[in-house]
Formats: structure tokens, C-alpha cells, sequence
């Protein structure tokens, strides 16, 4: 099946969902700063379980997980698992 029309397949399949800005319920973002989605868009390709070979996104990760122990005040003996 040609790309363009398995595109149009998933596409309207997808479009059958509720439109999360119109959904008074939901508790996702649904909007984004612009750096974040070209972020997402350059590393999409990337295999970010593999730690040996990106190790900055294991220290990126690290980072994140940590941030998020001390917001919810996990004591600080704990280790962090990341995700």
C-alpha cells in the first residue's frame, strides 16, 4: 500500500477521536512551546533506552527524575528510578 494513503488510513482512523481542546474532562496539555516539539522532532529517531550509546539523555533523565523525587519531597536516602 503506498505511504500516502496508509497516512490517510491512520489519519481518519485518529480524527475519530474527541478533540482533547474541546474535552472539558481532560487533564493533558494539549498545547506545547514550539522548542519542545522541535526537540521531540530531532530525537524522534533515536533509541533512548540504549544508555551506552546516548548517555547525555541517561544524565538528561537522571536529572528529570531527580527534579521530580524533590518536588514530591522523597526523602533523600531513597534511589530514584528513572522511567
Amino acid at each position: 500500500m503506498p505511504a500516502n494513503a496508509v497516512y490517510q488510513l491512520i489519519h481518519d482512523e485518529l480524527n475519530l477521536d474527541g478533540n482533547p481542546d474541546l474535552n472539558l474532562a481532560t487533564f493533558v496539555t494539549t498545547w506545547m512551546e514550539p522548542e519542545a516539539d522541535k526537540l521531540i522532532m530531532e530525537n524522534i529517531h533515536k533509541n533512548f533506552i540504549d544508555h551506552d550509546e546516548y548517555q547525555q539523555t541517561a544524565l538528561i533523565e537522571k536529572c528529570v527524575v531527580n527534579m521530580l523525587a524533590r518536588l514530591f519531597q522523597v526523602p533523600e536516602e531513597n534511589d530514584f528510578v528513572g522511567v
